[in-house]
């Protein structure tokens, strides 16, 4: 893409946006850090980051939010495809000047995908079709708006903050989870077993993961989901049931909305990449 002409001081200039929004990652990690804010959206597949020395896979509900001068890698495995957005610190900071002191940007690298965030990408792959990188007119609005996202999105100041003690309940939440995802697990049962209420429960954890638990199950079935399809032949039933789907049906219907592509269609794309290396190597 040959990148549009900007002018001094405006949103494209400070953060050089002229870049493709729409990313694929490959296998070779990519490290670097910038000074401008990036937001990225999974449109299907997952993308494995290292933050702070701290490796995990991004993808499925999760949102990436990346603050200036914060190193990070990132790397995939499997076919993959993102919307990524550079902000430049000045939008923010204009935008958070107009919510005033009471808000603050999330503090957590994972936010979750809500309603606004999901229609917000439904326009930009909308707008891409019709070249959004060249519509500085389009575009900047789009990043606007999306920085106002970013504050509606956090909780403010004064309202829910992690304390010590919610993030010692989610992180017992996590154990547990962690430790029993294959297993039929329920927000209540979960709650029972580390010794608090429901509705308590969530609230620390959706602070803390930035998800609800229930999600949180959801990825980690198909994260492993993912290397069995990979790493074995085991059929799709009994991929299903290994990882605590009690159905296939329902294992097939939310990974093919997870990733964009249905299990069979992921482990065949991914078969066909191996065979192609293999060819190619002397």
């Amino acid at each position: 893409m040959i990148p549009r002409r900007v002018e001094p001081g405006s949103i494209g200039a400070r953060s050089q946006l002229a870049t493709q929004i729409e990313r694929s990652y490959n296998a070779e990690p990519l490290t670097h850090d910038h000074d401008y804010y990036q937001i990225v959206f999974p449109q299907h597949g997952f993308l494995s980051t290292r933050i702070k020395g701290k490796q995990e896979q991004f993808g499925g509900k999760c949102v990436l939010f990346l603050r200036p001068h914060l190193e990070h890698t990132f790397f995939a495995s499997a076919p993959n495809r993102f919307l990524v957005f550079d902000l430049p610190v000045a939008l923010i900071e204009g935008v958070g000047k107009q919510f005033g002191s009471a808000h603050a940007l999330p503090g957590s690298h994972l936010l979750s995908m809500n309603q606004r965030f999901t229609a917000f990408c439904q326009l930009v792959n909308t707008e891409i079709t019709y070249g959004v990188e060249e519509e500085p007119l389009v575009l900047e609005p789009l990043l606007q708006y999306l920085a106002t996202l970013l504050f509606l999105t956090a909780q403010p100041l004064s309202a829910a903050p992690l304390t010590v003690s919610r993030k010692a309940v989610a992180q017992r939440m996590q154990e547990y989870i962690e430790a029993h995802y294959t297993e039929a697990l329920t927000l209540q049962e979960i709650a029972v077993a580390i010794g608090a209420s429901p509705s308590y429960a969530h609230r620390c954890f959706t602070l803390y993961a930035g998800i609800s638990a229930v999600e949180y199950v959801q990825r980690l079935r198909l994260e492993r989901a993912v290397q069995l399809l990979l790493s074995s032949d085991l059929s799709l039933g009994a991929i299903s049931l290994a990882v605590g789907f009690r159905s296939q049906g329902y294992f097939t219907r939310l990974f093919s909305q997870k990733l964009g592509l249905s299990p069979s269609r992921y482990r065949d794309l991914h078969l066909q990449k191996e065979r192609r290396l293999h060819k190619n190597m002397p």
